[in-house]
């Protein structure tokens, strides 16, 4: 019984030294792993992953995935110091991985072990998984290297740790804080077995390697570069230039061969299906509603790998909507609502919802609330639709002296928003105010003659015909 007793003392002492020196660690380590944003065209957040600094501070690695196709990427350090780089000193495919410029004057380097590690030596991951906001602080989970294995007959380490998406790109160290590899995916071949823990390492060697090259690119040269090998970036170019056929079959082509951890990725894939979706409405209703249900399924796989996308949420709404599942669209919109009840996006979604379930008081209010919330730089290109939306609810419940004003700064800021038109003019119509209805039906053929109306069921010419000469 001593002996039993004499054996846990010691195991404990052991455990506790070990967690003591292991948080001591971290907090060297944590100061090496960055976050990292990838910047599209339009100048906004496309994916978000992680990042190591090495190269004496001079250089950040991160996985080729994590900013493909974008054409800046944005470095926020453990202490939410933010700058933006887009020089490339080396990348691989093979290996996924891309060694960037430190925007940052950063004295943190991680130290990279040299050598093989064993299977199941304890070891610890560093990144930024699910982490919305620039002040998000780094996560760490613990682990055991577990098997040693191949992708594409490059060599993969695979670890316990926990890593999800955002951890891309972030590091994995032993318990002496020296660099093990890049966390990179999952080995797990379906969504469901991701908790299985079968998680993908580019090991340090690859990173030895990049060092060893000396490229200086641009994020558009790179992209210009590898077009021709990598799917992802293929997937990007097809979104782009909005050939979405073609970019949904090249991204479910990369998430089931590639990376099926990629969230941004499966949201991607979603945004085509929409629009596959929009272009097919008209002559293909029954085709239509059948992509609507992929993108769905997409949007929650998307949603299941990054549970701080509000955005992510919003569109599943939109698209649950679309197809009557008014349950999944309640659900989803309050979850975007609840995790950015301050975003003008997440109030206008709430605001449709309410809209689709006829609820048009709350509507109003969740309309007001994003064109309050709504930024100064998208103001003049989205707040005519909010008032928009705002005034048809208002005219659904005969607020009309609110629903006029609300139509015409619709008008105002968009002279050109036929919609806004045509329901202006049927609220007079309706009010029996047919010399109002007739001028706004007159400005209306000035913008565009041949101007339809599917809810009237006529063009601009035949509502003159019918309420200006009344």
């Amino acid at each position: 019984m001593k002996i039993k007793l004499l054996l846990c003392l010691i195991f404990f002492t052991i455990a506790s030294n070990s967690i003591a020196q292991l948080s001591e660690i971290a907090k060297v380590v944590d100061k090496q792993v960055c976050k990292i944003y990838s910047i599209g065209a339009n100048g906004e957040r496309n994916s978000q992953g992680s990042g190591v600094i090495v190269d004496n501070g001079k250089s950040i690695i991160t996985n080729l995935h994590v900013i493909e196709g974008s054409s800046n990427v944005e470095v926020i350090l453990y202490n939410g110091k933010l700058s933006k780089t887009n020089v490339v000193k080396a990348y691989s495919v093979n290996n996924d991985l891309i060694l960037l410029k430190n925007p940052h004057q950063s004295a943190a380097s991680a130290s990279i072990r040299i050598g093989s590690i064993n299977k199941g030596e304890s070891v610890f991951a560093i990144g930024y998984p699910n982490s919305a906001y620039d002040d998000g602080s780094s996560t760490l989970s613990t682990g055991i290297i577990s098997a040693n294995r191949q992708r594409n007959g490059m060599p993969r380490l695979q670890t316990t740790a926990p890593i999800t998406y955002g951890s891309s790109g972030g590091g994995l160290f032993d318990y002496k804080g020296k660099l093990v590899g890049i966390t990179t995916g999952t080995f797990a071949k379906k969504i469901e077995s991701f908790s299985a823990n079968l998680n993908e390492i580019v090991p340090s060697s690859a990173v030895i390697q990049l060092l060893n090259k000396n490229e200086t690119i641009t994020l558009n040269e790179l992209n210009n570069e590898i077009i021709g090998t990598s799917l992802l970036s293929q997937a990007h170019k097809a979104y782009n230039d909005a050939q979405f056929q073609l970019a949904s079959d090249l991204y479910i082509k990369y998430l089931l061969n590639v990376n099926i951890t990629d969230a941004f990725a499966w949201f991607r894939h979603a945004n085509c299906l929409n629009q596959i979706w929009k272009n097919r409405i008209s002559n293909e209703p029954k085709a239509a509603a059948a992509w609507l249900k992929v993108a769905l399924i997409s949007f929650e796989t998307s949603y299941k790998l990054d549970t701080s996308n509000y955005y992510c949420l919003c569109q599943a709404s939109l698209c649950a909507s679309y197809i009557d599942e008014t349950t999944k669209s309640r659900e989803f919109a309050l979850k975007a609502y609840q995790l950015a009840p301050e975003e003008s996006f997440s109030n206008y979604i709430m605001g449709k919802y309410f809209t689709h379930t006829k609820k048009y008081a709350e509507a109003i209010v969740y309309f007001s609330r994003a064109i309050k919330f709504l930024p100064p730089e998208e103001e003049q290109e989205k707040l005519f639709r909010l008032y928009l939306e705002k005034a048809i609810s208002e005219q659904w419940i005969y607020q009309y002296i609110e629903a006029e004003k609300d139509y015409l700064i619709s008008i105002k800021l968009n002279p050109r928003c036929e919609e806004a038109y045509w329901n202006l003019a049927f609220m007079y119509v309706n009010r029996k105010e047919y010399n109002k209805a007739c001028i706004v039906i007159s400005q209306l053929y000035q913008i565009n003659p041949k101007s339809y109306d599917f809810q009237y069921g006529g063009n601009v010419t035949q509502a003159y015909n019918e309420y200006c000469r009344k």
